[in-house]
């Protein structure tokens, strides 16, 4: 798909990429829900009279169409508009311009969701970012070229984020990644329990899992990859107290 071409941001700097919503996939399951309300429909009303069964038809599909409408004109001018400095995050007529400094999280999270029990899985992701003023976007799988779009994000944002820490750690404010899970200048905390940085013994990432281990390699914390805020925060300082560094 071709490359939109706009103008560079006074604030937000050189234009790099668009990211639109991807409309033929609201389309698609927008139909596949008529679709279905249609033959339930038909089921329900099978031994019923057809010209009131068609009249109660048509007012059923009438109001799916209404709520089903609704929801793809909700999403379907959502874009995401990438430059040097930040991007800007498009939801109907409104614009939000954020700069990639003004972000204080990310999340990340994959799963696999089945239907029918069991018989149709479909792969799902979505990256949350939460900004300094309480903004909230989540980005899935209906933006094109999602994959590209949250790399991009990562690289840009982790910079801010890795430098925040820092000045967290360094005035001795704890951060926090996880309701379990908390870290500061001293060690690792998991509510009224500390791990110290004398006592870290490394991590494993297992089965989905990050295992944080003491020194005699016992499991001190083990907690969901995907509950995880700013996991490379996170990991990245790991790294730094790994033991025989």
């Amino acid at each position: 798909m071709q490359e939109r071409l706009i103008d560079d941001d006074p604030i937000l700097g050189q234009f790099i990429a668009n990211y639109p919503i991807n409309r033929l996939r609201l389309l698609i399951p927008a139909g596949a829900v008529l679709l279905v309300v249609w033959f339930m429909t038909t089921i329900a009303l099978w031994q019923v009279e057809p010209a009131l069964a068609a009249t109660i038809t048509v007012a059923v599909i009438f109001v799916a169409v209404l709520i089903v409408g609704w929801f793809v004109l909700h999403l379907w001018n959502r874009e995401i508009i990438l430059y040097e400095k930040g991007f800007t995050y498009r939801e109907g007529s409104n614009i939000a311009y954020i700069r990639f400094q003004e972000i204080v999280s990310i999340h990340q999270r994959g799963q696999v969701v089945s239907y029918f029990g069991g018989l149709l899985k479909r792969s799902t992701y979505q990256f949350t970012i939460h900004t300094q003023s309480d903004e909230t976007i989540t980005l899935n799988t209906l933006y094109n070229r999602l994959d590209n779009l949250t790399l991009r994000l990562e690289q840009a944002i982790m910079p801010y984020l890795l430098e925040r820490a820092k000045k967290q750690l360094e005035s001795g404010e704890p951060i926090h990644f996880h309701t379990q899970l908390s870290m500061d200048a001293n060690g690792l905390y998991s509510e009224s329990h500390q791990l110290s940085w004398e006592n870290f013994g490394g991590y494993e990432i297992k089965q989905g899992k990050l295992h944080l281990k003491n020194t005699q390699e016992d499991v001190w914390l083990s907690i969901s990859l995907q509950e995880i805020i700013n996991i490379r925060v996170l990991l990245a300082h790991l790294e730094e107290r790994m033991p025989n560094r």
